[in-house]
Parts: C-alpha cells; sequence; structure tokens
C-alpha cells in the first residue's frame, strides 16, 4: 500500500534516502524511540529500522592549542594537586581602567577621572570577589594571596589560558588567607579587602583632573575621560595565590572593586560635608579585558608527555582511560570507526545519541556541561569566524548537563548523517562546555572558568543509534 502511494502521488520509482526523508519527520516529532520500523520499497527491497548501542568507539587524550580564557567575567587564582591531573596553578590577569559611561543614545566612553581642585587624597582600596569554590580542603593553611602591577598593557583580544603577562615582583597589596577566610559560615562567598600602598594611590591622584577630552555626543559637549593617560600610570593587575593551600577560586571581575578614597576642602582647609558624610569614592574598572593563566605539571600522570603539539595520546596507552579538564585545554577525542565502513555508507541515520557516563569521582567535580565539537585532521577544533567560535554539532541541542543518573546525552543525528553523506570528514572531541552561545544557537567558545575534569573508561562512551538500512 505505501509503495501505491508513493507511486502516485510522485509518479516515478524514489530511492531509499528520500523514503527515509519522509520517514524521519514522523521520527523526529515523536517521543518514541524510531524501532520496529518496515517498509517496502519500489526496487522490491525492504527498508529496515535497526538499533545499535554496541558500536566500538576509540578515544585519545589531547591537547587544545587554544583554551580561550578571556572574555568570561571570570578570573581564577591558586593551585592544587589532583590525583590524576597533576598539579594545576592558575593566575589572573586584568587591565586597569577608567569606568565606563554609557550615554542616553547608547553611546560608550570612559568617565572623566576630575575629582576637582579641592580633592584631597585619602586611600586606595581593593576588595576581590571570589564567586565559585572550585577546589580546596584543607581550612587552616595559609598562603599569600598578593596584588601585582602588570608591566604591560594586555591588548584587547582573546587570550588562550597557556599565555602568560610579566608583573613586578614587589607586590602592591598581600595578604595571608585560608579558606575560612574564602568562605562565610553560611557557605558563601566572601569577599577579601586590601588597603593597596599609598604611593601608588598618590601617582594615581597625580593625574586626576588631566585626563579629560571634550566630546559631542548627541549635539551636546560633553566631558570623557582620557584612558591612555591611566593606563600610562598603571598598566594592569596580576592576580595570585602562593602555593600553600590546596585551592583553586574564581573569581567575578565585574564584582571586583578598585576604589580610591578621597575628601574635599573650602577655602578654609575644612572638610566639605555632602548630607553630613566626608568621604568620596572614584571607581576604576577591572573588568574590561582580563585573562587567566592555566600552569599544568602531569609529571607521573599517564598522560605526562601530552603537549599542545596536538598528536594526542590513544586511550590504549593510558590504561583504556581518556581525560577530559576544563581550563588547561585538555579534551577526549573520539572515533567511531562504524562510520568509515564503505558497507555504510548508504545507512540513513534515523536518531543517534552519545551518551557519556563518567568515571566516579568523589571529590572533584564533573563539568556542570559538556558539548562536541568538531575535530579536523590536525586534532584543531572547527570554528566558524576564523579561530572565533567552537562549532557545536546539532541546532537542536548544544550542549548536555549532567542528569540524575550522572550521565550527559548529546544529539549527534545531524553529526553522522553528514559523515556518512561525506559532508564532512571532522571526527569529535568531548568538550567542557560553558553557555556561550551565539545568535543561532549552535556555536560557543569554552571558557575555560574552572577546572572540572572527567574521566573516561571504556564503558563511558555509548553510541545509541538508529538507522535504516535497504535489504533485498
Amino acid at each position: 500500500m505505501l509503495n501505491t502511494f508513493y507511486r502516485k502521488t510522485f509518479g516515478t520509482a524514489i530511492n531509499v534516502r528520500n523514503v527515509v526523508v519522509v520517514l524521519l519527520s514522523a521520527l523526529f516529532f515523536s517521543c518514541e524511540d524510531p524501532i520496529g520500523i518496515a517498509v517496502d520499497l519500489p526496487s522490491g527491497g525492504t527498508l529496515s529500522t535497526i538499533f545499535s548501542d554496541t558500536i566500538s568507539i576509540s578515544r585519545s587524550t589531547i591537547k587544545l592549542d587554544s583554551a580561550v580564557t578571556s572574555g568570561t567575567s571570570f578570573g581564577v587564582i591558586g593551585s592544587y594537586t589532583d590525583p590524576d591531573f597533576g598539579k594545576v596553578s592558575a593566575e589572573t590577569y586584568t587591565n586597569f581602567q577608567l569606568p565606563i559611561r554609557t550615554f542616553t543614545d547608547g553611546t560608550i566612553d570612559f568617565y572623566d577621572f576630575d575629582l576637582g581642585k579641592n580633592a584631597v587624597y585619602d586611600s586606595l582600596v581593593m576588595t576581590l570577589v571570589p564567586i565559585s569554590f572550585s577546589y580546596g580542603k584543607d581550612t587552616l593553611r595559609k598562603s599569600n594571596l598578593s596584588i601585582h602591577l602588570l608591566d604591560n598593557v594586555i591588548a584587547n583580544k582573546r587570550h588562550n589560558s597557556f599565555e602568560t603577562a610579566t608583573y613586578q615582583a614587589t607586590p602592591i597589596a598581600s595578604r595571608d588567607i585560608n579558606l575560612k577566610d574564602l568562605r562565610r559560615k553560611s557557605g558563601a562567598d566572601s569577599s577579601i579587602r586590601f588597603k593597596l600602598s599609598d604611593d601608588l594611590g598618590k601617582r594615581l591622584f597625580a593625574i586626576q583632573g588631566t585626563t579629560t577630552i571634550k566630546k559631542t555626543i548627541s549635539g551636546t559637549e560633553e566631558s570623557v575621560g582620557d584612558n591612555t593617560k591611566l593606563a600610562a600610570a598603571v598598566k594592569g593587575l596580576a592576580i595570585k595565590m602562593e602555593a600553600g593551600i590546596d585551592v583553586l577560586y574564581s573569581l567575578s571581575l565585574p564584582q571586583c572593586s578598585f576604589i580610591m578614597y578621597y575628601h574635599t576642602v573650602d577655602a578654609a582647609g575644612a572638610t566639605e560635608l555632602t548630607n553630613g558624610v566626608g568621604t568620596k569614592t572614584f571607581p576604576f574598572d577591572l573588568a574590561s579585558v582580563y585573562f587567566t593563566s592555566y600552569k599544568t605539571d602531569y609529571k607521573g600522570k599517564a598522560f605526562e608527555k601530552i603537549t599542545t603539539d596536538l598528536a594526542g595520546i590513544s586511550s590504549t596507552q593510558t590504561k583504556g582511560l581518556s581525560y577530559i579538564q576544563n581550563g588547561t585545554g585538555v579534551v577526549t577525542k573520539i572515533n567511531i570507526p562504524f562510520l568509515n565502513n564503505t558497507a555504510n555508507s548508504k545507512l540513513a541515520v534515523n536518531k543517534a545519541e552519545i551518551v557519556i557516563t563518567p568515571m566516579k569521582s568523589d571529590f572533584y567535580s564533573f563539568p556542570t556541561a559538556i558539548g562536541l565539537a568538531e575535530i579536523n585532521e590536525k586534532n584543531q577544533i572547527v570554528r566558524t569566524s576564523g579561530v572565533d567560535e567552537y562549532v557545536i554539532l546539532d541546532n537542536s541541542q548544544t550542549a548536555a548537563t549532567i542528569d540524575t543518573s550522572k550521565k550527559y546525552t548529546l544529539n549527534v543525528t545531524s553529526y553522522l548523517q553528514s559523515y556518512l553523506t561525506k559532508k564532512t570528514k571532522n571526527q569529535l572531541a568531548i568538550i567542557p562546555y560553558n553557555y556561550f552561545i551565539n545568535s543561532a544557537g549552535t556555536a560557543s567558545f569554552i571558557a575555560n572558568t574552572d577546572t572540572r575534569r572527567l574521566i573516561l573508561d571504556e564503558k563511558s562512551v555509548k553510541l545509541r543509534i538508529y538507522y535504516s538500512s535497504d535489504k533485498k
């Protein structure tokens, strides 16, 4: 009957793939898995839908040549030693600039740093705001958290975790802290306040009143700030924590503050009051250009010899295990030999999912979500706009969060269809994913705002596939 319908409708015999296209419209919008379907074909064969979850998948651990850590609102500091991934340490670098001002017409510029002729410097204070506890066990041991001046302004571009910035050895502020200092009794993160050196404060104060630029905005002359003069005085800041306590912390840079306190005096030298208060403040901006630098030491670990030359290490060389770690660029590449079998080139994929079940971890956290990116023959993630965007596989699902059964499930139907029809020849990489999605909802860059990790064994990655084949 179905054969008769197609002959009457289209007036000619159609091939297997065209039949599947019509069937898929029903399958994709069905809540049920596409199994138990058999269709008689005009050619005399039968189109059968087959399910498999035993297709072999090979894995290797690779280290990406780029892992973007800029433009995410977070900076990471600290160090810890992971029993499987070795030692990881992180420093964060940020430019120092005048605060951003947005005018009513949408124009964006800098505030003018002009405190008035009667201003008197009081102090310079910086407050760091930890936002996300990553790792840490020892709550009593102390480690030195310090802030240093950068030697150069950070270029306004994307920066990778492998980059570093040079800074002055002598800190402008430091403080010994432990985990109790970083955590309130309620469990919330606690801010950390530093009084910075008066030498720096007075050097900054000396340029106030000299940064003014006049611009016409919406027909009105406005005073805005010349940030280059400020940058000449302070290039930027390095924030670091010496080894001591095993902890990594994420900082919310937009919430961190760098504030100059001052007061103004009248002609007689008396402090002027505003609503009974004499102290005034001027905030500077830390959250414009910044990035985190990660350093790793894999000595004695399974993938000790891994480098960013993209060669990768097969799981057959690491006792059947492969590794993934946010921040450091370590990801797992997977290959599905089934797709390269010429006998399967004419199969039609109805539905395909990759289900990832990481090995149990008693202490170290799994990534909140993971994605699947295409990897080219050089083991580089394919990007959509030069080096700017990481390509995520499927329009309907750009990432998977871990479910209550501690599994991630990703729909790879489109990818498998493209591979079998030779529209792509790229393999796949399992990557940590941080929800930076482009306007099309199909691409992302990895934020690398922590070091959450996964370890996968031979049972961890499973392909669940429903496909149709023409059996005569």
